[in-house]
């Protein structure tokens, strides 16, 4: 079984903004989910018993970040002999994720591998952000990841950071990240026979082909979701109750156990009829111990 490792990166504002519906989380926002102040989506799978051991580091505070963002606005001037132009970003942030086998195999359940690990993270970060702001370290959601904050600045080259990404991607045929390359040296050259790799290098046509394939898979989800609210809306009530009594009960597995059935029986009416009745008297009988029941084959 391969074993994947995964960087993202994009320019941020200090408030949220959206373009063509896309939602782009501002510092605030961001920082608010990273530290677990934010109330969470229902999408997020959360393991409330595992969010005592999510560990964060800020590097500066928000005093310290604003005379930076001045500095680096001087410092462009001084060497393009112009402003900075105003639709640039202040930050970059990012995220760091692994194949859902990443905690039984560093065993990140122990305070000193995770301390290590994050660690090994922190120190890649500074090599390749420079300016740093804060990482967060999640353990409580369905895969370990990293958030990171960083000034989106290089002051070798004295241009946004970004920019300078964007251009690596741009000149590679196969429109490789660098970045992905540059962590997995890293993590192998400080964690013995560790072996996640980068995902799969596409060619410019795959790549367009899959993003392609991607925006239909969007707009097919976005459409069964009118499809379900209009066909079956007398469900949904039900169906929110039982997600409701699941989370109470920290029941995480017959939750996901329960969605997962939804969906399958989303074009057979009198299953998901069977199935929410099924479940909704058997946490009704059983509080403590909630039943998995299943339909048909």
């Amino acid at each position: 079984m391969k074993k994947y490792l995964n960087i993202t990166i994009q320019r941020s504002d200090w408030d949220t903004s959206y373009k063509k519906n896309k939602r782009y989380r501002g510092y605030y926002s961001q920082l608010d989910h990273n530290r677990r102040i934010e109330e969470m989506d229902s999408t997020y799978l959360i393991n409330p018993q595992y969010t005592y051991l999510n560990t964060h580091k800020d590097f500066m505070n928000k005093n310290q970040i604003i005379k930076a963002i001045e500095d680096i606005k001087e410092d462009y001037k001084l060497f393009h002999n112009r402003k900075q132009p105003k639709k640039t970003k202040p930050f970059v942030n990012g995220y760091i994720s692994f194949s859902n086998t990443i905690s039984e195999d560093l065993n990140l359940y122990e305070k000193e591998n995770r301390d290590k690990l994050f660690e090994i993270i922190e120190d890649f970060l500074k090599k390749e952000l420079k300016s740093l702001i804060s990482i967060d370290f999640h353990i409580d959601e369905t895969t370990p990841h990293f958030h990171f904050y960083g000034l989106n600045y290089d002051y070798k080259k004295h241009r946004s950071y970004s920019q300078i990404i964007e251009e690596e991607i741009k000149s590679s045929d196969i429109r490789q990240n660098f970045q992905q390359d540059r962590l997995e040296q890293h993590l192998k050259e400080n964690i013995n026979n560790f072996n996640y790799s980068r995902g799969k290098i596409l060619s410019k046509k795959q790549y367009l082909k899959d993003r392609q394939k991607h925006k239909n898979h969007l707009e097919q989800l976005e459409n069964q979701e009118v499809e379900y609210k209009l066909k079956f809306e007398k469900y949904s009530e039900i169906i929110n109750e039982i997600i409701t009594d699941l989370k109470e009960f920290e029941k995480q597995k017959d939750l996901e156990k329960f969605l997962k059935l939804v969906n399958r029986y989303f074009n057979n009416e009198n299953k998901l009829e069977n199935l929410v009745n099924k479940w909704k008297k058997g946490l009704s009988n059983q509080k403590i111990k909630t039943p998995t029941p299943t339909i048909g084959n």
